[in-house]
């Protein structure tokens, strides 16, 4: 009784900034807040995505009936986070922040998942199997996506491993050494992380001298729609790189190269085609 009080009143202080958002008032348990772009992609992506009630504003759950955005990891909101009745809130950000929603509710359940390296996505699938009940889809889902990964490691095996570079942004670039799933990600798909070769571990900010040292044989950019014409510039005034001197520096605007989920193994496969682009079986089959 006093669980539904407090979620009656939140719900009705919250009237207004709720106005026309769907109800998920038929979801199954648990109820699933999910505080992360890549964990609200990969319940969707499993077939789980009718226990999603909530989301932040940075994700992108499918279809034209999204549940709620209840905030982002700059703004937790207990009330916002409440007013959809959440059993769990999932989060690859720190329990602390939603301290408030423990005092408020005690109830709801705050559960952190780390995904930082192809295990860890791996470990994930099968564990949102268990939190939802499902464990045989987790099950399934896990060993199709390290499946999928064993495919595209095949397709390049015992090819040369060109020095791979995998930036998000260009003037103020980023990129992930050893211990993240970029580093998995073009391991896999047959080259040498080049900020891994450089001894980089973990999220890097980079300059044009850490760059030009790392000396990629191939550049891959992250940028937001648009901003390909003024990337394509930028490196091409590097043109002591050996990526730029050979014209393989790409050019990706997807989101979702850098958000770990089940589809970085598709990711994978499409980077296994940039960095071998006459290898023999295409797209990450």
């Amino acid at each position: 009784m006093k669980r539904i009080t407090v979620i009656l009143v939140i719900a009705a202080s919250l009237l207004g900034c709720n106005e026309g958002k769907p109800s998920r008032g038929d979801a199954p348990r648990p109820r699933i807040v999910s505080f992360s772009p890549a964990l609200t992609d990969m319940l969707y992506d499993m077939g789980l995505g009718d226990h999603v009630v909530g989301v932040t504003t940075y994700c992108m759950p499918p279809g034209n009936n999204p549940p709620p955005a209840v905030g982002n990891r700059f703004k937790v909101s207990a009330e916002a986070i409440l007013s959809v009745s959440p059993d769990v809130i999932l989060s690859q950000q720190n329990p602390d922040d939603f301290a408030a929603v423990g005092k408020i509710d005690p109830d709801v359940k705050v559960q952190f998942v780390r995904m930082e390296t192809f295990k860890d996505i791996a470990e994930t699938i099968e564990r949102l199997g268990r939190i939802t009940g499902r464990d045989e889809i987790g099950r399934q889902r896990k060993w199709a996506f390290l499946e999928r990964l064993e495919r595209v490691a095949a397709r390049v095996k015992g090819r040369p491993r060109p020095r791979t570079l995998f930036v998000m942004g260009y003037e103020r670039p980023s990129t992930g050494g050893s211990g993240t799933f970029i580093d998995d990600m073009i391991r896999t798909a047959g080259g040498i992380d080049a900020a891994t070769d450089r001894g980089y571990s973990g999220w890097k900010m980079l300059n044009r001298e850490n760059i030009l040292a790392m000396r990629p044989d191939v550049l891959i950019c992250q940028v937001s729609d648009g901003q390909e014409p003024a990337a394509r510039k930028y490196w091409r005034t590097l043109g002591d790189l050996p990526a730029v001197q050979q014209g393989r520096v790409f050019i990706v605007t997807d989101r979702r190269w850098t958000i770990p989920s089940i589809r970085s193994a598709q990711y994978a496969g499409k980077l296994a085609e940039m960095i071998h682009p006459d290898e023999p079986g295409r797209s990450g089959r």
